[in-house]
């Protein structure tokens, strides 16, 4: 049995306070278990990660494991997107605080939801007359604009030339 000495704290207690730290706007974080904490999409939408922060985090401490998605996966409420893992059964206090480079760790790993937007389309006056016009005017427009662009492409090349 491993026994905490003054200064240390405990795989789970350490999993738990990481996880809480990066876990920024549509991230739940799950209670810690066997020094491993998950965190979940509280919502649907992108996932953002904050790559250097996540190197620096496991650059903290060899026994510290934080590992991720790919950034700008889309995402579903409840879908597993991290895991912090310490492989340790004790780690000082030391290693487990964020150090000052880390002050920002909130945004570490969020969810951007997905927004629904109106989208407007814009016609010129000649196609609002168009369209409010008989839809057949609307076929033979069409059709002359057809027949005047293949009359325009044969004429392109001189007919002495195609001869050849």
């Amino acid at each position: 049995m491993v026994r905490l000495e003054k200064g240390d704290v405990s795989e789970d207690e350490a999993a738990a306070s990481i996880a809480k730290a990066v876990a920024g706007e549509g991230v739940n974080v799950e209670r810690a278990f066997t020094g491993r904490s998950n965190l979940f999409a509280a919502q649907a939408g992108v996932l953002v990660v904050d790559r250097a922060a996540v190197d620096r985090i496991n650059g903290v401490d060899e026994a510290i494991t934080f590992a991720t998605l790919s950034a700008f996966k889309p995402v579903v409420e409840g879908e597993m997107i991290a895991t912090v893992k310490t492989h340790s059964v004790r780690l000082s206090k030391l290693s487990c605080a964020m150090p000052p480079s880390m002050s920002r760790a909130k945004d570490t790993l969020r969810i951007a939801p997905y927004v629904i937007k109106k989208v407007g389309v814009g016609l010129d006056l000649a196609a609002r007359a168009r369209a409010k016009g008989d839809r057949q005017d609307l076929a033979g427009d069409g059709r002359k604009r057809l027949a005047a662009s293949r009359r325009q492409h044969h004429c392109r090349t001189p007919c002495a030339a195609r001869r050849g």
